[in-house]
């Protein structure tokens, strides 16, 4: 037994010692950075000690769950860099968590790649969109379009009856840049043609407003050139004649961007939005002009130009007579 002296200083002696130190975080977040090289960007937390993490999105958000660390950098923000990154942001919201939100304007795929004291989030680029193709088809006009086409586009006493017509679907690009797929009614015999036609200008990029049958716009030729509308058959009369079929009328003619390309004879212009483009030495989008690929898909195969006219110029417009 110990005398009560000695008791004592042995007593005093442990309360001197150091109390037990609580449990310290594995971890320790030291930075928080961000590069846009490589490209599109990438998100890197620096840290001493071990640390364990968890990876989750939310939407536009990649979020990183650090366990047992702790938050050395006082938290703080990366405002928006680029057009993807919106913010990263950081917080100490537990005693031994930290969370890290990465805030994109959309969510890319990305990588996480983990070293000693670094993770590093790697955003990666987006594939480039395939390149539209494009895409042809004609035949023989379906039953239920014969039908909408009488009597506004056809009608009996037309030069041409409706089996003597194809109809031809192909991919254009428009003035927005994007692909589409327009329809034409044209001779069948001249389908193929037309087809080719069309390939060339979408292999030029030679831009079309639109392209739609002449019966949705009740076979007015008025209002699908005021609607800047390409289109091909359309039973009627040559523009100021009245007993003359026009080579529409034959399915053998096709205009290209009324507005761009109008119908001119003295003064008069049609459409009337066209005459922003009478000075014809300015080559505008979706304008025609001498020798360009539009010009030159249609005139090697043979076809007449009504801007090459001399009693009035019809820019839009190419037309093809068959032996």
């Amino acid at each position: 037994m110990l005398a009560p002296r000695a008791t004592a200083l042995l007593l005093a002696s442990l309360a001197a010692l150091p109390a037990p130190a609580a449990d310290e975080p594995a971890c320790s977040l030291t930075a928080v950075l961000w590069s846009g090289d490589p490209a599109p960007g990438s998100v890197t937390i620096t840290h001493s000690g071990t640390a364990s993490f968890q990876v989750s999105t939310e939407q536009s958000k990649l979020i990183l769950k650090l366990e047992a660390c702790r938050d050395a950098t006082q938290g703080k923000k990366i405002p928006g860099q680029g057009t993807l990154l919106r913010e990263v942001r950081w917080a100490q919201h537990a005693d031994d968590v930290v969370w890290v939100v990465i805030e994109l304007a959309r969510m890319p795929r990305y990588t996480v790649h983990r070293s000693e004291g670094r993770i590093a989030v790697q955003l990666e680029a987006d594939e480039p969109a395939a390149e539209p193709r494009f895409e042809a088809e004609y035949g023989a006009l379906p039953e239920a379009m014969r039908r909408a086409m009488t009597p506004s586009a056809w009608r009996e006493g037309c030069p041409v009856g409706l089996a003597d017509l194809a109809l031809v679907r192909v991919s254009y690009w428009g003035f927005d840049g994007a692909a589409h797929q327009g329809e034409l009614v044209v001779h069948q015999k001249l389908a193929v043609e037309v087809l080719a036609i069309f390939g060339e200008l979408f292999e030029a990029r030679f831009p079309i407003d639109k392209m739609r049958r002449i019966e949705l716009y009740d076979g007015d030729d008025g209002k699908s050139m005021a609607d800047n509308n390409t289109s091909a058959f359309n039973c009627r009369n040559i523009l100021g004649r009245k007993n003359k079929f026009s080579n529409h009328a034959f399915g053998m003619a096709i205009d290209i961007n009324p507005v761009q390309n109008p119908y001119v004879k003295q003064g008069a212009v049609e459409p009337e939005q066209g005459r922003e483009f009478l000075e014809r030495a300015r080559p505008r989008p979706g304008m025609v002009r001498k020798d360009d690929a539009c010009h030159q898909a249609f005139v090697k195969r043979g076809w007449t130009w009504g801007g090459a006219w001399r009693s009035l110029k019809d820019y839009q417009h190419f037309e093809k007579r068959l032996k």
